[in-house]
């Protein structure tokens, strides 16, 4: 979470972490910057979207809706799919 700032530039606007778990949020001239991650048996799995600052409240919307249904999900030795 610490580089994600540095990579796409601006300021932190948000963020949050647990123990399986970060969301960032930082804020540019004129962009958001947006990046959700899990970790999972070693692995991360994230997704990011960058939006105009004019669409926050359209775009904040549609990531919340995401981000409470992004769930991993892996299939375990038998074959099948646990979370």
């Amino acid at each position: 979470m610490k580089g994600y700032p540095a990579q796409v530039g601006g300021h932190i606007d948000y963020k949050t972490a647990g123990k399986d778990y970060f969301a960032v949020r930082t804020k540019d001239t004129f962009n958001y910057h947006y990046r959700y991650a899990k970790f999972r048996n070693g692995n991360i799995y994230q997704f990011s979207f960058v939006f105009p600052i004019d669409q926050f409240q359209e775009y904040d919307e549609i990531i919340n809706d995401i981000y409470k249904d992004f769930i991993v999900q892996h299939k375990n030795q038998k074959g099948r799919i646990v979370l």
